[in-house]
């Protein structure tokens, strides 16, 4: 029996494994395939199974998660700075991995200051130096490493050690998956990313006025045409999921008007 028939059962049986199963064998075998091209065993029935495992059931030991967690921090970074290349399903899934041990983490504390500084520092490190941000592939399934680093740093900004000038660090990677991307995003990226932005407000660990002052500051000046357009595009469509999310949370308060300013900073010159 291989692998992805392996999985198969466990997930029809709600994820429990059978008599004799190792859940840590298991575990190893589902990390070796988080670069795999098959969408349907690294994504469907992979991280699918970590992701219940992990969080829905507790199944794993402190001493277990920072096993995982050190096997996804040691390959999280392979091929950093390709570019169309198969080497993203690699990176892109490890993100979730990490993402969620700091949702366990947020859930149940067992990381140390020092082990969240070392994740924190290497999420911003990683999403300035992301170079393939396609969405979904053919025939490789979801790549979306824009939008599964933006899941690790919507958790860094929630836990418990993030305080104001940790999520101005965090803004840092966020932005340079803004101004790093040559096209357009197209799958709700600019979503995930406000996810992040929301949850830095909602904490009350950044003031609102500050974000506003962050985006104010963006440029959309870029080496060419396209790119200039690109950024625009994507810093309105942020602007735009942003400030639809705090009207939803009754969280815009009195920066209204400095909301509808960027949205006309960033708006077509055709508008």
């Amino acid at each position: 029996m291989n692998l992805t028939q392996e999985l198969e059962i466990i997930k029809q049986q709600e994820y429990r494994l059978a008599a004799g199963q190792d859940l840590m064998e298991l575990t190893h075998a589902i990390l070796d395939q988080l670069g795999s091209t098959d969408a349907y065993l690294r994504d469907s029935l992979g991280y699918s199974t970590l992701a219940n495992w992990l969080y829905k059931q507790d199944e794993y030991s402190l001493e277990q998660l920072r096993e995982i967690l050190q096997r996804v921090l040691g390959v999280w970074n392979e091929g950093i700075g390709e570019k169309e290349s198969d080497g993203v399903f690699l990176r892109s899934f490890a993100s979730l991995v990490v993402a969620l041990v700091l949702l366990q983490d947020n859930k149940t504390p067992f990381l140390t200051e020092e082990e969240f500084r070392t994740i924190l520092a290497r999420t911003v490190a990683y999403c300035q130096q992301e170079r393939d941000f396609r969405g979904f592939v053919e025939p490789g399934g979801w790549a979306h490493a824009a939008a599964h680093v933006a899941d690790v740093v919507d958790e860094c900004v929630k836990h418990r050690l993030t305080g104001e000038a940790e999520c101005e660090l965090l803004w840092q990677g966020l932005r340079a998956l803004i101004r790093n991307a040559d096209f357009v995003y197209g799958a709700e990226e600019d979503e995930r990313i406000t996810n992040a932005l929301l949850a830095m407000i909602d904490s009350g660990k950044v003031p609102l006025a500050k974000l506003c002052a962050w985006l104010e500051a963006e440029e959309c000046a870029g080496e060419s045409y396209h790119k200039s357009f690109t950024l625009r595009i994507n810093w309105k469509h942020l602007v735009r999921s942003l400030e639809f999310r705090l009207r939803v949370h009754n969280l815009a308060g009195d920066c209204e008007d400095r909301l509808f300013g960027l949205l006309q900073k960033f708006a077509s010159h055709y508008a």
